[in-house]
Formats: C-alpha cells, sequence, structure tokens
C-alpha cells in the first residue's frame, strides 16, 4: 500500500454501477475503469470475474461513504500484462521490485484518460511486498484480488489506494485505527478522520486523480 511518485486492444465490457451503499445529495460521484490482468506469472494473474470486480468497489464504497464519495465502474477491462521478463527475472533472482518496474507491466492503451484506472493483479505483495501502490505520474493504481493480512477485506486495500489517489498520506497506527494505516492491528482499519475527509473531498471535487 505504498504511494510511489515516480498492448493490444482489449474487450470493453460496460457495467452498472454498485449496489450499496446508496448516495446521498452531497455525495460525489467518480467514474472508474477496473482493469483485469493476466499474465503467465502467477503474482499478477488475476482470476478476478466481472462480478468480483463489483464486489471490491461496493466494499470499497461501503468504506468511502463516511466521506459521501462513490466510484462507479465505467468499464471493466481485460487485457495482458506487459514487459513480462524483467519482472520474472527480478521474482527469480529475489531482486527488489521498483515503480518504474511495476509501471512498466501495466498496459497503457486503454487508460481512462483523466479519470481513474485500477489495475488488479493476483498478489502484488508476494513479489512487492505490499499490496497495492497509486502511481500519480500515470496516475492510476495496482490492487491485489487478495487480502495478505488474511482478513478476508480486498476491498479495503482498494479504498487505501483510492485514497492515496484523493491525496491522503499514510496515517500512524492509532487504537481509533485509520484506513489510511497500513500493517495495522487496529479493530477499524477503515475510519478516516474529518481533516482526511474534507482533503479526499476537495480533490474528488476537482473530478480527477492527484496527477490526473
Amino acid at each position: 500500500m505504498n504511494r510511489l511518485r515516480l498492448m493490444p486492444l482489449a474487450l470493453v465490457a460496460t457495467v452498472a454501477c454498485g449496489s450499496s451503499p446508496m448516495a446521498t445529495t452531497n455525495t460525489i460521484t467518480l467514474s472508474v475503469r477496473a482493469h483485469v490482468l493476466s499474465s503467465r506469472l502467477g503474482e499478477i494473474d488475476s482470476s478476478l470475474s466481472d462480478a468480483g470486480v463489483r464486489a471490491l468497489f461496493d466494499r470499497a464504497n461501503e468504506v468511502w461513504a463516511q466521506a459521501e464519495v462513490r466510484w462507479v465502474l465505467e468499464s471493466i477491462v481485460r487485457e495482458p500484462a506487459q514487459m513480462e521478463d524483467a519482472l520474472e527475472t527480478s521474482i527469480q533472482t529475489a531482486t527488489p521490485i521498483s515503480g518504474s518496474l511495476l509501471l512498466s507491466v501495466l498496459p497503457q492503451s486503454n487508460l481512462f484518460t483523466g479519470s481513474w484506472d485500477v489495475f488488479f493483479v493476483s498478489d502484488l505483495t508476494s513479489i512487492a511486498g505490499f499490496p497495492g501502490v497509486f502511481f500519480p505520474s500515470l496516475p492510476g493504481m495496482i490492487a491485489s484480488e487478495v487480502d495478505p493480512a488474511g482478513l478476508g477485506d480486498p476491498g479495503r486495500i482498494l479504498a487505501h489506494e483510492l485514497g492515496h489517489s484523493l491525496t491522503l498520506e499514510h496515517a500512524p497506527c492509532t487504537q481509533e485505527g485509520n484506513l489510511m494505516s497500513p500493517g495495522c492491528a487496529s479493530t477499524d482499519r477503515t475510519r478516516l478522520t474529518a481533516s482526511q475527509i474534507a482533503a479526499s473531498r476537495g480533490q474528488a471535487d476537482l473530478g480527477r486523480p492527484v496527477g490526473g
């Protein structure tokens, strides 16, 4: 859940927005395109179905309801990962994975320009040490379809990365817990403070992620 600064045409299927939670009159609605990556590398190859993608966004929207921010799926794109040889070599030799290497794996011919792009992989933690990453330079993010903490909540990982796209940085571990506190064994891993809500809504009002 780090924030790093730093091609073939796929079938695009239009999908309906998630079913929960209900939007209010103050809700800021943001469109997002999901990219489900296929790969010969098991760590990258995602098995998510369209229903699975929608379920992750439903969960992320449950988390972000406290800020009255809601993401609506514009489409789901299924496409192969790119430049896999260098990544495979790094995995085999246990070489630290750089942000630029991860970025090179992402296909960029179907980006939702100026809006939100989320690339789903199987398990980023097993190769990079963290389950998700946001790239302001793209802008876009990678999210794992599994929760490496074993808590069965990969939708929270997605919600965390979406927080980075709305200017939020990592927060320290506290007894109250926080969405932006990575690796904390808190009972509340989805809480946002009033200042975090204000900052994220300010970016959401612009209708684009940080860097977009």
